[in-house]
């Protein structure tokens, strides 16, 4: 079970155009697509009538038209004409969903309507927060990858970065981050990472920012999870004993929707607050954490193969050591987040 109130990106705000988009998102099946103002719409991609996806209709004006038989749909998911008969009852209709438009993206609200207050949408009082996005004081690179994975495993991979030191060797890897000093936060719904390591050597995506790769920094990796599936990194080099402000730095937002139970959307932005107009170097790092991603996803689907239908902790208990114990502690807020819902289904 997904924590429906809350927040989701369904698509970067480019993806979703007056071309219905067929997504599946938190275990259903939507048609997503923009009225003519540009409103964005989501909907059950299900007639009600023969069950075709509506994806696979037309849009006429600000209204979906199924291809098999022509019921049309309106943007809060009323069928408004049946061509055969001249009344449509107010029972032919299909489900819709709110959405917002914030940070470059649009999200999904899959709870109560009543209940979507846009002031919820995750950002940080971090920085820029998700503004980097958009901001120009900050360039950005963007990406998707869609890891056979549960979102609960990807989580698990962001809160324990101990595993960039054997999975991302060619791009992010310092053998360095395993002697990191660590602290954390812990709230309610939110937990922070911090890792700092003076004097140490940096993954070779560093190498040249300050001195060369022999030459010892200072280097940070904080990782922000908001419940139940979004988080924003922070990290950076600088030369040893100086402020964070004299250095490098970067952000990256990793925001997860679940597809479903085993697989999982992961919406990427990584940012600089430097050399902004350089587009070769904007590729260069869209190719670095692209690569890194792919590494990652290798790692998450072979873990969910393992894993097949059963969930960690619930059906099976894993080895859990202290670099698990961020991990540890968001799937049990997700879980304690849960428990009203389920309670009431």
């Amino acid at each position: 079970m997904f924590l429906k109130h809350s927040w989701y990106v369904a698509g970067f705000d480019h993806e979703i155009n007056r071309t219905p988009l067929r997504r599946q998102l938190l275990g259903d099946w939507l048609v997503l697509y923009r009225l003519e103002d540009g409103t964005p719409v989501a909907l059950k991609d299900q007639c009600p009538h023969r069950f075709l996806p509506l994806s696979r209709g037309k849009l006429v004006g600000d209204e979906i038209q199924c291809g098999y038989h022509g019921l049309t749909f309106d943007q809060s998911g009323q069928c408004t004409r049946v061509p055969t008969q001249e009344h449509v009852h107010k029972s032919v209709c299909v489900d819709s969903y709110t959405l917002h438009e914030k940070y470059g993206m649009v999200w999904l609200w899959h709870g109560d309507a009543a209940l979507a207050d846009e002031a919820l949408i995750p950002n940080w009082n971090i920085g820029p927060g998700l503004d980097h996005h958009t901001s120009d004081q900050w360039a950005s690179a963007k990406g998707y990858f869609a890891p056979k994975a549960s979102y609960s495993l990807v989580i698990d991979n962001l809160l324990d970065l101990s595993h960039i030191v054997y999975v991302h060797t060619s791009s992010f890897g310092s053998e360095d981050t395993n002697r990191a000093e660590m602290r954390s936060e812990v709230s309610d719904t939110a937990i922070s990472d911090y890792r700092f390591v003076p004097g140490g050597m940096p993954g070779p995506a560093f190498y040249g920012y300050v001195g060369d790769e022999k030459t010892p920094v200072d280097f940070w990796i904080d990782m922000h999870w908001q419940a139940p599936s979004n988080l924003l990194l922070e990290f950076g080099v600088t030369e040893p004993g100086r402020p964070r402000s004299e250095g490098f730095q970067w952000i990256a937002s990793h925001l997860l929707t679940p597809k479903d139970a085993t697989s999982t959307h992961y919406f990427w932005v990584v940012s600089r607050c430097f050399d902004l107009d350089n587009d070769e170097h904007t590729q260069q790092w869209w190719h670095a954490v692209d690569g890194a991603f792919h590494e990652d996803h290798d790692v998450l689907e072979a873990q969910q193969i393992e894993l097949g239908e059963r969930e960690l902790l619930k059906d099976i208990k894993p080895l859990v050591f202290a670099s698990d114990a961020s991990a540890m502690k968001a799937r049990r807020i997700v879980k304690q987040l849960l428990e009203p819902q389920e309670a009431a289904s």
